[in-house]
């Protein structure tokens, strides 16, 4: 992994969105993992998320981060229109 973009992503999420560090990082990797990968598929997100540990916990944790985690809409819709270029 980039260790730039993650570092750069992780600072306008922390800048814009009000969540804990764990999050922060979770969903940075998360993002970034989706790009390498080219798919939305849990598992093949998993091989990539964290190498560090097995491919069945990385998957495990992808599950229980969408079960439980609530994204606020109108919160993520001002930060699309954010970074969105200004015409």
């Amino acid at each position: 992994m980039n260790h730039h973009y993650y570092n750069e992503l992780r600072k306008v999420f922390q800048s814009y969105f009000q969540w804990n560090k764990a999050r922060l990082k979770y969903i940075t990797l998360l993002i970034i993992s989706l790009i390498d990968v080219s798919t939305v598929n849990l598992r093949g997100i998993s091989l990539r998320i964290n190498s560090k540990s097995k491919t069945e916990s990385n998957y495990r944790n992808l599950q229980r981060f969408f079960q439980n985690f609530r994204m606020d809409y109108e919160e993520y819709a001002r930060f699309v229109l954010f970074i969105l270029p200004k015409s």
